[in-house]
């Protein structure tokens, strides 16, 4: 209700259309909330059941849900029907399937269910996605789902997978990215919530920042909710945020090479290369502490013409590098580097 009537909500998303935006609407793709007035009637109905006939439940926070099915027609055209309203009716530009590619698979036995296999988890996922995929096309050729992490099966359906700063084991973003080069990651980058030592918030902050930039990731950014307006970490989104919007013409049709040409850099920095549609090179650093003595050793295999420099103070330099295919360049002092390395025709 804090958002208003219906109509006061689809005139806030009109707005931010006539100001250069795009909208995405979020459904939890996953869960159904037991406190809620239909779990009896309704959601009970959707939910998975185990062998022994019991919902499986999971908690989050202090709320406590339990998990649907997928792969049966009542929750699934439930989704489908929920997401194509949002984007009929309140003109909305994407879908965000919260947990879809996250979810942990379980089999169903309820026997009421439409499915013909207690293994069908997977595959009713996959048809909500082509299903609806195909119904947001009719209203907006530009349309598009997103998902909660990555799921390999699941990605040529979606524009974008969110992936989390959170669990260790999680977090195999680069290999992602270097296997699935099409896949568009987007970084959630606001300070970790559960980290309660503020100094080490801090340094999570500007790591999590520094890694999502450096794969040239779109920014998940919380403004009004984890970046409270005169906070260090506000201002330092605002300057990263920048950086990255002054890359993203070279970064979208760039190919990721990883550390390629990158042979050694300074201890707590890290640096990724790319290759443009028109040849050249580009090596994204980072110098998330600001290191004062701080160098990126590249050997390259051509002999390079001039170097294009962005830093997070936006100022561009170009320098002559003609000398030799190994060179050291400085990346100390600022938090973001961006060398665009051009070659003789």
């Amino acid at each position: 209700m804090e958002l208003g009537s219906a109509m006061e909500f689809r005139r806030g998303l009109e707005y931010i259309k006539k100001h250069d935006g795009f909208t995405t609407l979020y459904i939890n793709a996953r869960i159904f909330d037991e406190k809620s007035d239909f779990h009896k009637t309704v959601g009970e109905k959707m939910a998975l059941r185990q062998y022994d006939g019991s919902m499986i439940e999971e908690t989050y926070g202090p709320e406590h849900f339990t998990v649907n099915c997928p792969s049966d027609q009542l929750w699934r055209d439930y989704l489908i029907d929920t997401a194509e309203f949002a984007v009929k009716a309140y003109g909305a530009d994407g879908i965000y399937l919260d947990q879809l590619a996250s979810a942990e698979p379980f089999p169903c036995y309820n026997l009421e269910h439409s499915h013909d296999n207690i293994g069908d988890f997977n595959n009713g996922y996959l048809y909500i996605l082509k299903e609806l995929f195909h119904r947001l096309k009719e209203y907006n050729p530009d349309a598009y789902l997103m998902t909660e992490n990555c799921g390999d099966i699941y990605g040529s359906y979606v524009w974008g997978n969110l992936t989390w700063n959170g669990e260790d084991y999680d977090e195999f973003f680069n290999i992602f990215k270097y296997t699935f080069p099409e896949f568009v990651q987007v970084n959630m980058v606001n300070p970790r919530g559960w980290v309660q030592d503020i100094e080490e918030k801090r340094e999570w902050f500007y790591h999590d920042m520094q890694r999502a930039i450096l794969l040239g990731s779109i920014l998940w950014m919380g403004v009004t909710t984890h970046l409270k307006e005169g906070t260090e970490f506000n201002d330092y989104s605002k300057i990263a945020l920048e950086f990255r919007r002054n890359i993203q013409p070279f970064v979208k049709e760039a190919v990721f090479l990883d550390n390629k040409y990158i042979s050694e850099i300074t201890d707590e920095c890290n640096a990724t290369s790319w290759e443009l549609a028109d040849g050249r090179i580009m090596i994204l650093c980072g110098n998330e502490k600001k290191r004062n003595k701080s160098e990126v050793k590249l050997v390259l295999d051509r002999t390079p013409a001039t170097i294009q420099i962005y830093n997070t103070k936006l100022e561009k330099q170009t320098i002559d590098k003609k000398q030799n295919r190994n060179m050291m360049l400085d990346i100390g002092n600022e938090r973001l580097w961006c060398f665009i390395i051009d070659f003789p025709n």
